[in-house]
Order: structure tokens, then C-alpha cells, then sequence
């Protein structure tokens, strides 16, 4: 499931606003996921919500770099 298509099945009485915190997806290899990144970034805009990117979200103990 997408957030592209619960947005569209959703019938809200106001249009969404807010900041969405994003997080970054990663392939199997451990290398960034840039595309599904970019493609998460873009539904997040088009759902009216902006993007909080670099923010904290529990997980940089585990990056290695």
C-alpha cells in the first residue's frame, strides 16, 4: 500500500496540513534508496504535507558513516 493511493481514497473535510518527518529508505545492499526517496518526498508534497528532512529519528546509531 502507498501513501499515493490512501490519499486518494481518503474524503477529508480539510485539506491535510502539517511537516512530515521523512525517512530514508535503503536497498538490500545497504546503499540509499534514492529513487523511492525522491518518490516519497513528492507524495508527501502532493498529500499537503511538507518535509522535515534531516531530523532525528532514533536510527543514527546504525549508520556506519
Amino acid at each position: 500500500m502507498k501513501i499515493g493511493s490512501i490519499v486518494q481514497r481518503q474524503q477529508l473535510g480539510h485539506k491535510a496540513q502539517g511537516i512530515a518527518a521523512a525517512l530514508l529508505p535503503f536497498e538490500a545492499d545497504g546503499r540509499i534508496a534514492v529513487e523511492a526517496f525522491q518518490n516519497h518526498l513528492r507524495t508527501t508534497r502532493r498529500a499537503g504535507l511538507m518535509n522535515a528532512v534531516n531530523m532525528d529519528t532514533g536510527y543514527v546509531n546504525y549508520l556506519s558513516e
